[in-house]
């Protein structure tokens, strides 16, 4: 009853162990460091606790000696710094990884803040080549206007020009056919 923690840890240790080394697959390096861990746990249990627990069983007072718990301590903390290179390691790659995503997200920005300045450009230079087609067409009406007062009556427009551009030279038109037909008359 009282090693029943360590049975059941000893069951559970095989498949922590290929769990621990599949999460480190994706790096040679890494899954080097990782078997390298196993294995040193394994010894740790092989060749340090079984013999350990069989002594403690028979002599516990051997079991509790200043050397057992020496080398114990020391091979617990070789397999510490196996962990901890194995942590830096995995530390390092994440920042990588992270300032790899920091720099595509940088550019990502600096390519959409592009479009928009082209887009806003493109918009721009529409808008001018609308207002002054648009405006030419209405200077064009206006002149016409001028001439047709002062008494031009023969003047015509030609009926171009987008919708309501050309509505007002049709109309414009129209009405100088008008005036054309009443002063004849």
């Amino acid at each position: 009853r009282f090693l029943g923690p360590w049975t059941e840890a000893r069951k559970e240790l095989p498949a922590a162990e290929r769990d621990f080394e599949r999460l480190a697959a994706h790096d040679p390096t890494q899954r080097r460091r990782a078997r390298d861990i196993v294995i040193e746990i394994n010894a740790y249990v092989g060749d340090y606790l079984v013999p350990l627990v069989a002594i403690a069983r028979e002599r516990p007072a051997a079991a509790q000696q200043r050397e057992a718990d020496e080398e114990g301590r020391l091979r617990a903390e070789d397999i510490r710094q196996l962990f901890t290179e194995f942590r830096e390691a995995e530390d390092e790659r994440a920042a990588a990884s992270a300032s790899s995503a920091n720099e595509e997200s940088r550019r990502s920005i600096a390519l959409a803040a592009t479009g928009l300045v082209a887009s806003a450009a493109l918009i721009f230079g529409f808008g001018i080549f609308l207002a002054r087609s648009i405006g030419r067409r209405v200077r064009r009406v206006a002149a016409g206007a001028t001439r047709l007062a002062a008494g031009d009556f023969s003047l015509r427009l030609p009926s171009a020009g987008p919708g309501e551009v050309r509505e007002l030279t049709e109309a414009f038109n129209s009405m100088a056919a008008s005036l054309e037909r009443s002063h004849a008359e």
